[in-house]
């Protein structure tokens, strides 16, 4: 599916707030979004940090269970085992 974009060139930002709502937009255009970058940055940490745990905890599952043998973990675990050894 083919998506089109429209790009629109503004030279001042009073000509930005005819697209985007100044509540939208940090300080710096004028705008009333508080923003930290250190915050962003530690939100991001934290869901990377839950994305690899839980997938570190699904890979020692696979690795230390899914070799029993029990039908639907043996196929999922099968899968991931065989993505990893690429």
């Amino acid at each position: 599916m083919l998506v089109a974009l429209q790009v629109v060139t503004v030279n001042n930002v009073s000509d930005l707030y005819r697209y985007v709502d100044q509540k939208q937009l940090t300080s710096e255009f004028h705008g009333s979004l508080q923003f930290n970058q250190q915050d962003w940055i530690h939100q991001q940490l934290v869901k990377y940090y839950h994305i690899v745990s839980t997938l570190s905890d699904l890979i020692s599952h696979c690795w230390l269970g899914g070799r029993k043998g029990i039908w639907p973990v043996k196929n999922f675990c099968g899968g991931i085992l065989a993505w990893l050894s690429v």
